[in-house]
């Protein structure tokens, strides 16, 4: 370790030299000095040019506060800007650290390592009886690491858009990716959400936009009736192209007013989120979150990529979040480019190296993120609301969890989708005798899913007809995202009827299947973590990440399960970036506890098979 302080010694001394107003010469003639002669040599150039009404004596309370201070502040610079000294400094981890240094008795210990052990074991010294600043260094690191991972600080970002003086318009984001589905879909502009404008009455973004379209090109009222009576705004633009063609209108005339269509859908999505004080909050809980709309679409507004392509890209370390929206922000801009100039553009952007990051253009294996203008603007919409309120809601119902925090141990046990706690699980339930039965506890779940949101008969046939769990669930999402069954009552299922659907369907598993209830009662009073990568959809569900990943978070940022415990309990938007509100976990403890309650023991319970 002494080998990494060579550098400390040079900046404390020449430090100390020039507070005192030493010509910058001479301290020059310092830095050429080798290491181990810096501090005799310090003390003759001060001696030689010593402050006027001073001597050694006056300046030595001074000398040493500012031996300390500088070499304290010459480690931390050293730390940050020499990554094999940092880790080498954490590698020490918990170790008492000791500078044995014979020619330094104030920083160092003023003997060499065998003098040291020497006089340690003569005077059966301990390690309280030093400290050096090596260890409260090693501390500050391992305190900005946990602080850094617990509150990221978002980047400021160019957007999209413009001010009035002509200036990109700045948004914030972090690392985190949500995609505009499940509880976050009403934000998208391909949902159904009626809104007014100009005392006209719009069944969505989509429907706006080409209703104005069909206005531009002068098409009569009944045309534009079938604009209206249009169900779903994913069909507005399938339904537009068949009366083009059919009407056969030119290409050129068309493409001419189309030009016009990005005004009309933001012009229609902010009057959209202005005029709706739920979808406001609902955009500003999304926290500084990178936001994308990965739906079927006009390719220009939504993004071909995935939340977990997103994702994946993010853990190079050459990709961040203003590289990606760098890379939206130039497709956005190049689609208004002559065929020859975007070919130029392409040629010259692939002639480097494939992810350079002094490359303003689209990588060409990148190219299918396309504009997501959607996502751009709803950042911008983002920013400007939080600058008026410092309030975000949760995206799911209040979970009292000061029955739990009392009782819950050190311990924390993971599980996944192929647990016997999951929904998943495929054990048969009935909700009551003679009652046909639930091939699982998912099954059951999406039944109620399919009456509250009030599914026809051949979307509920279409989710229930399948015996595979997993199956039911994705039909069930499926559904859900693919038809609007109005924003009140999908926000209900998303921030309380589901869980409370989880919780019965659980409620039933463990009733009428004792070894798993003596599976949960085994876990005694251990925190329950729902372990699964981060996903917009089931982001409340999940603590969003697998276990490994989990499990070296806990240990960097060293806290409780009591305090992970308050932490799945925040907003989304005050909790760790891709941390998850882990509720299937808190509903297992909570169905643990009234379980215990009721008087069931785990010893008087059959014991789960376990195949082999």
């Amino acid at each position: 370790m002494r080998s990494q302080m060579l550098g400390r010694v040079h900046y404390t001394h020449s430090m100390i030299l020039s507070q005192l107003g030493v010509d910058e010469n001479v301290i020059l003639e310092l830095l050429c000095t080798s290491a181990c002669d810096v501090p005799l040599k310090a003390r003759q150039l001060l001696l030689e040019n010593m402050p006027a009404g001073h001597d050694m004596n006056s300046l030595a309370s001074y000398l040493q506060s500012s031996k300390q201070a500088y070499s304290m502040q010459g480690l931390r610079l050293r730390v940050e800007q020499d990554k094999l000294f940092e880790r080498a400094l954490m590698n020490t981890k918990d170790a008492l650290l000791i500078v044995c240094d014979p020619r330094d008795k104030e920083l160092g210990i003023g003997m060499d390592e065998n003098q040291f052990l020497d006089w340690m074991a003569r005077e059966k010294a301990d390690s309280q009886m030093v400290d050096f600043f090596l260890m409260w260094l090693r501390f500050e690191v391992r305190e900005k690491r946990k602080a850094a991972m617990l509150n990221r600080q978002p980047l400021e970002i160019e957007g999209l858009s413009t001010d009035n003086d002509d200036n990109p318009i700045k948004i914030k984001v972090n690392d985190q990716i949500i995609s505009l589905q499940g509880i976050f879909r009403p934000l998208s502009n391909y949902y159904p959400l009626p809104f007014e404008m100009k005392g006209e009455r719009y069944r969505s973004v989509e429907h706006y936009a080409y209703e104005k379209l069909f206005i531009a090109l002068k098409l009569d009222d009944k045309c534009i009736e079938k604009i209206q009576t249009t169900v779903l705004p994913a069909d507005v633009a399938v339904m537009a192209r068949r009366y083009f063609k059919k009407q056969e209108i030119p290409e050129a005339t068309i493409e001419a007013k189309m030009a016009k269509m990005d005004r009309w859908r933001q012009s229609a999505m902010k009057h959209k989120i202005a005029q709706n004080e739920y979808l406001q909050q609902l955009l500003l809980s999304t926290g500084d979150a990178l936001l994308i709309d990965c739906c079927d679409g006009d390719p220009m507004w939504t993004c071909a990529s995935s939340e977990r392509e997103m994702q994946r890209l993010l853990t190079k370390p050459y990709v961040g979040p203003a590289d990606l929206i760098k890379w939206m922000r130039n497709k956005v801009r190049v689609e208004h480019l002559s065929v020859l100039r975007l070919a130029v553009s392409v040629v010259l952007c692939f002639a480097k190296s494939k992810y350079s990051l002094k490359d303003d253009k689209t990588p060409k294996t990148l190219a299918h993120l396309v504009g997501n203008k959607t996502g751009l603007l709803l950042m911008e919409l983002r920013v400007k609301l939080a600058s008026q309120t410092e309030s975000r809601i949760p995206l799911i119902s209040h979970f009292n969890t000061a029955s739990l925090s009392s009782i819950v141990s050190p311990n924390v046990i993971c599980f996944t989708a192929e647990s016997v706690f999951h929904p998943l699980y495929p054990a048969e339930i009935r909700v009551v005798e003679g009652q046909p039965l639930f091939a699982s506890p998912a099954h059951f779940v999406a039944s109620q899913a399919v009456k509250y949101l009030g599914f026809n008969t051949e979307d509920s046939e279409y989710v229930m007809e399948t015996e595979s769990s997993l199956e039911c669930w994705e039909r069930l999402h499926e559904t859900i995202e693919a038809k609007g069954r109005g924003l009140e009552r999908e926000q209900s299922w998303w921030m309380e009827r589901r869980q409370k659907a989880i919780k019965d369907a659980l409620a039933l598993l463990f009733e009428q299947h004792p070894p798993v209830l003596r599976a949960l009662l085994d876990t005694g009073d251990a925190m329950l973590v729902y372990c699964a990568r981060f996903c917009s959809m089931e982001t409340e569900l999940s603590i969003g990440m697998r276990e490994s990943d989990l499990r070296a978070w806990l240990y960097t940022v060293d806290i409780s399960s009591k305090q992970l415990l308050e932490l799945c309990t925040r907003p989304m938007a005050f909790r760790p970036s891709y941390l998850g509100g882990n509720r299937l976990g808190l509903i297992l403890m909570e169905l643990r506890r009234e379980f215990v309650l009721r008087g069931a023991f785990p010893h008087t319970l059959p014991e789960l098979p376990i195949s082999t």
